[in-house]
């Protein structure tokens, strides 16, 4: 198994429902680092267009949140969802300006015209939603967790998608050109904006594919986990965190989770995904 990365679920309280049978949407908190890679705002665009899910907080983090809190504002205000609120996490710090890809997309967008809530004490923001909540809220976690880690929360499941299931995602050919003609949906408009501010700004590799394909979009596994996992085939492990950074698989390790080890139909979830970004 591939462990370099883990976006994952966590469950306050207790595990997510679903809308099955006329059940209720499951509240969900995203907590990702929008604005460096942009498989974050592909995911951001699927949590909004699933209707099993309703999102009651977008949580930037970490370093330099203020900047991605305006990405996940301009996004969510050009989406049609500005009333979601979005909380400014840890802030470890100012990053690199290579790692922010879409300082230009953000030009003159103005937050304090953002028509929802931005919470200066983003985790304050999130506990808040966590215990108002008359349900459990799942948590999707899809960057550092700076901001989780200063939590002692007792999570009910835990469950990851390592590279295994994420690392093998993308978009292209008939899917991919159906969203990048989707011009008069503004939010896929504003998708493929970004994105093609992204491909030429960022520095980690060669991405002159974007008017044909999408990057490994590693994060929107994590989205759909949140409110299925028919096309996944989840196995329980333990694990170590090494001194040097990596998650290996330890019948000793101290953690244990429930893993996305593999496929079942990954074409299937990429099918549903298109189709989902496309409002069908």
């Amino acid at each position: 198994m591939k462990w370099a990365r883990l976006p994952m679920l966590l469950a306050a309280l207790a595990a997510a429902h679903s809308v099955a049978n006329g059940a209720q949407r499951t509240p969900v908190i995203l907590v990702t680092d929008i604005g460096s890679d942009i498989d974050d705002s592909w995911a951001l665009a699927l949590a909004l267009r699933s209707p099993e899910l309703d999102l009651k907080l977008v949580l930037t983090d970490p370093a330099d949140t203020p900047y991605r809190s305006a990405v996940a504002a301009k996004f969510l205000d050009l989406a049609g969802h500005g009333g979601v609120p979005i909380g400014i996490g840890d802030n470890s710090g100012p990053m690199g300006d290579d790692s922010k890809t879409l300082t230009p997309w953000i030009a003159g967008y103005d937050v304090a015209r953002y028509p929802g809530k931005i919470y200066t004490d983003g985790i304050a923001a999130l506990i808040d939603v966590v215990e108002k909540s008359r349900v459990p809220v799942t948590i999707i976690a899809i960057g550092p967790m700076h901001s989780l880690a200063a939590l002692s929360a007792p999570w009910r499941d835990v469950l990851l998608t390592p590279l295994d299931t994420c690392g093998s995602v993308s978009l292209d050919g008939e899917r991919y050109h159906a969203i990048w003609s989707a011009t008069g949906d503004p939010m896929l408009r504003a998708l493929i904006e970004s994105y093609c501010i992204f491909a030429p700004r960022q520095t980690w590799m060669k991405c002159d594919y974007f008017a044909t394909r999408s990057t490994t979009l590693f994060d929107c596994v994590a989205v759909y986990l949140a409110y299925s996992e028919e096309l996944v085939e989840t196995e329980t492990i333990s694990f170590e965190v090494t001194d040097d950074g990596f998650t290996r698989r330890s019948m000793s390790g101290p953690f244990r989770a429930r893993v996305a080890i593999r496929w079942k139909n990954r074409d299937g979830f990429e099918a549903q995904l298109a189709g989902r970004l496309l409002g069908h």
